[in-house]
């Protein structure tokens, strides 16, 4: 299972993260106005021009539509298919953040068939993004057992970064560490050091940075 998420990992990395088109001149104001809005909070205005500029290639604009359909937002009616289109849209620029609210979608059953393995493989994607809630996520997956068999080399992996992009502080880290260590007390010393290993290799292939 962990050569497997291996060879899952240089995939990703190989592939790179793709870069956002150039946005056109008439499109501009469109970004321009929706972040504006964003930055007053102002959900209802921000509609129409983050769908504008989410359709030229705006991450944060997907972002923002996904969470209004999921949520939903003020002026949003839920739509659990429409967010998925935005996180998707998103995901295939790199947002790790994307891919930790797809992997939240498929983990509860939130308007989808549950599927814990999808939701498990796009919380891998998110958690060498550097995202933390889904490292949190799959540390707890692999210390419980939950839909997998529990393996305390990648609950060790998974916390270990956890503890880095949290920055060791905070309920994220408190919780992670314990994980660690419980993994730790199940592995030999060098089983642990090879989770370690692991741990940094994947910090420095994704250029994972902390808070």
């Amino acid at each position: 299972m962990f050569q497997r998420f291996g060879c899952r990992l240089r995939s990703v990395i190989a592939l790179g993260l793709i870069s956002l088109a150039a946005s056109s001149p008439s499109h501009a104001s469109f970004i321009s106005e929706c972040h504006a809005a964003l930055e007053m909070a102002d959900t209802p205005r921000a509609v129409k021009p983050c769908t504008e500029a989410g359709l030229d290639g705006d991450v944060r604009a997907q972002l923002f539509l996904g969470k209004g359909y999921k949520t939903p937002y003020r002026g949003f009616a839920k739509d659990i298919r429409e967010a998925l289109r935005w996180f998707e849209a998103a995901a295939s620029q790199g947002s790790g953040e994307a891919f930790a609210q797809m992997s939240m979608i498929y983990m509860d059953g939130d308007g989808v068939l549950q599927n814990y393995r999808k939701g498990r493989e796009y919380a891998e994607q998110a958690a060498i993004r550097g995202e933390t809630t889904s490292q949190y996520e799959l540390a707890r997956i692999y210390t419980e057992g939950i839909g997998v068999q529990e393996n305390p080399r990648l609950a060790y992996v998974f916390s270990t970064l956890c503890v880095f992009t949290s920055g060791g502080d905070g309920v994220w880290a408190y919780g992670c560490k314990d994980m660690r260590d419980e993994a730790e007390r199940k592995m030999s010393p060098s089983q642990v050091q090879a989770a370690q290993d692991a741990a940094a290799k994947v910090v420095e292939i994704s250029g994972m940075q902390g808070p």
